[in-house]
């Protein structure tokens, strides 16, 4: 179905599955010539997929997202995880190749680095290099 500058298709691969799409800037229903005979949108559709399952991998391989019943927390959470994602991507395309948690890591800590440490820092990094143990004998 075609309506100004808008397609819309339904393509039915198997009995019981379909799949529906719009498309803006394809404006006529044109088959390909493969052996399939997929429409052209379809054709177009898995051409350009990998980039956007290889953004949600990257997402899910570090997300900051928090458990939240606040809409706009989580909308909050969901930009963090799109900003960094594209920033590795960016980073990646002008500098040496680094893995995704590496780049997360040292992001990170540029970002806490900056940030001026609070009275009780300085005692929580302390204890948290010390055990149990040795934090109880140091007291006595």
């Amino acid at each position: 179905m075609s309506s100004g500058n808008m397609t819309i298709v339904k393509y039915q691969c198997k009995v019981n599955k379909s799949v529906k799409l719009v498309c803006n800037f394809i404006t006529k229903y044109i088959n390909s010539t493969s052996h399939n005979n997929k429409p052209q949108m379809i054709m177009l559709y898995n051409t350009h997929k990998v980039g956007v399952d290889r953004y949600d991998q990257l997402i899910h391989y570090n997300d900051v997202s928090r458990r939240s019943n606040r809409f706009t927390l989580s909308c909050f959470y969901d930009i963090i995880n799109c900003a960094v994602t594209n920033a590795y991507i960016l980073f990646n395309n002008t500098h040496q190749h680094s893995t995704h948690k590496n780049f997360v890591e040292s992001l990170s800590n540029q970002i806490v680095g900056s940030i001026p440490p609070g009275p009780n820092c300085l005692m929580l990094f302390v204890l948290s290099r010390w055990s149990n143990k040795e934090f109880f004998e140091g007291l006595l």
